[in-house]
């Protein structure tokens, strides 16, 4: 007898508008899981030198931000890899900022 073996995948997410906390979601439930920040040119699913380089010059392009090294942009795609590997029937588990902020100050 096969038994699939389930994962669990825990995500934290800032959402400065509930609209994008709502629009993700949505995507998620069409079975589109996707990274949320509107920057072009990252699909995971291409290699890492070219992602690093996307990643590097769209943050450059779209934020402003020039302090992203290759290191700092290959350690972002290492985080994000995992993504590829959910599946269906897994679960994710999603913690907003509000949930951290809650749990920290119980204590």
């Amino acid at each position: 007898m096969e038994t699939s073996q389930k994962k669990y995948f825990v995500l934290r997410q800032h959402y400065e508008e509930f609209e994008l906390k709502n629009e993700l979601y949505n995507e998620i439930k069409a079975g589109r899981f996707r990274q949320g920040w509107g920057l072009r040119n990252l699909d995971l699913k291409q290699n890492k030198e070219d992602w690093i380089k996307n990643w590097m010059s769209e943050a450059k392009n779209e934020w402003g931000d020039e302090t992203i090294t290759p290191k700092k942009a290959e350690e972002r795609y290492w985080i994000l890899l995992p993504m590829l590997d959910i599946k269906q029937g897994d679960f994710i588990v999603e913690i907003g900022e509000a949930i951290l902020q809650t749990d920290c100050e119980t204590g």
